[in-house]
């Protein structure tokens, strides 16, 4: 069985909203939410999704560019932020970045051979194989080494991609993040590139964390497909079992979406303009299937389960007389922390009060409560 290459629990990154206004308050922008997935080694995963629904910012947390809020990414069974501070040219040297636009992430006054010469220093690869290995990635993707004197503006854009991908294999990675590789790229060169990485996959066994919002290029590189919506998941499987049977109903209003020769363009009708509901599923503007309860019913059910917990650690606390003689204080504070989650599950479903800043009341009252019993009555 694959080893597990790649794997996200639970993962958010929220960004706070600067209001031009210093006493109004800033909403907080969830840009990913509660993001699960395991990548095994080889694989070709495609994350899928129109523009602002979180998919750069997953790659940016991959690379160690942002910091989830909350969760965990792991590479290689180790935490991926421990693994950058413990040894950073080791992370990279494992794990490369194939950007968007090929001209824009090459430096315009140096020449190949100095950029891949800069790449190589940085990673740290012996000074007596970087000669062989700028010919062996330059075999990969089909260039000759005339090109090493060459600067970036005398390339197409085919020509600056294949650079790009040339410098990221220079380090031998396991896993290749590639954000959009061939959004700004014709049609007749985006083919050339996706034939010339799916070959690569196959010969040097990479593993493919494939970001695009262009389905059909999805549908020819990645063997699997997470669809991305508002920041969650909506939808993850087998590429082929996506897009012939989708559930989803934003998947259908994305393959509905893809320009057909022919076909009349029915899905522009489809976009809204609202605000994306800060309770239940945000997809509910959209959706043709949408009922009241598809804003009431997530909220609801963590408010339960709250509440039920709750009850659960005061029914212990009380039997073992943790109320009257704190013999048992952690079981106390665990009752304390509970309740105060289901209250504020509670004010924040009945009253709409952002969880952000009723957070920040709840843990600094709960810190002055418990130094309080602490100090009253010598409870370590």
């Amino acid at each position: 069985m694959p080893e597990v290459i790649l794997s996200f629990h639970d993962v958010h990154k929220d960004y706070l909203s600067h209001s031009s206004e210093w006493w109004s308050k800033s909403p907080l922008i969830k840009a990913v939410q509660g993001f699960d997935l395991d990548v095994e080694e080889g694989d070709s995963w495609g994350v899928v999704g129109e523009s602002g629904c979180g998919k750069s910012t997953l790659a940016k947390m991959v690379m160690g560019l942002e910091k989830p809020t909350q969760g965990k990414i792991h590479f290689q069974s180790h935490e991926l932020l421990n693994h950058l501070s413990e040894n950073r040219t080791s992370f990279y040297r494992s794990v490369q970045m194939v950007y968007q636009h090929p001209t824009a992430s090459l430096n315009p006054r140096q020449t190949v051979g100095q950029i891949f010469q800069y790449q190589i220093q940085r990673m740290g690869i012996d000074d007596d194989e970087h000669h062989s290995r700028i010919r062996e990635v330059l075999e990969n993707v089909h260039l000759s080494e005339e090109i090493l004197d060459r600067y970036p503006h005398e390339f197409s854009g085919g020509q600056a991609q294949r650079v790009c991908i040339a410098r990221a294999l220079l380090s031998k990675p396991k896993l290749l993040v590639l954000d959009e590789p061939v959004s700004a790229l014709d049609v007749s060169v985006q083919a050339e590139i996706l034939k010339l990485l799916d070959k690569m996959r196959k010969e040097l066994g990479l593993t493919y964390l494939f970001i695009s919002h262009d389905l059909a290029v999805v549908e020819q590189i990645c063997s699997k497909t997470v669809v991305m919506y508002a920041g969650k998941i909506v939808e993850s499987g087998p590429t082929k079992k996506i897009f012939k049977n989708h559930k989803h109903p934003y998947t259908k209003l994305l393959l509905e979406s893809v320009p057909v020769i022919g076909k009349p363009m029915d899905s522009g009708n489809k976009v809204s303009v609202e605000p994306i509901p800060e309770d239940g599923c945000p997809f509910y503007p959209r959706c043709s299937h949408a009922t009241e309860s598809c804003l009431e019913l997530p909220f609801l059910y963590h408010t339960l389960v709250s509440w039920f917990s709750s009850v659960e650690v005061f029914l212990m606390c009380f039997t073992q007389n943790a109320f009257f003689h704190f013999k048992h204080s952690d079981l106390f504070f665990q009752f304390l922390a509970s309740f105060i989650s289901f209250l504020q599950l509670f004010f924040v479903t009945s009253f709409h009060i952002r969880a952000f800043y009723l957070n920040i009341r709840v843990i600094v009252i709960t810190h002055l409560f418990t130094f309080f019993l602490k100090s009253r009555y010598m409870i370590h």
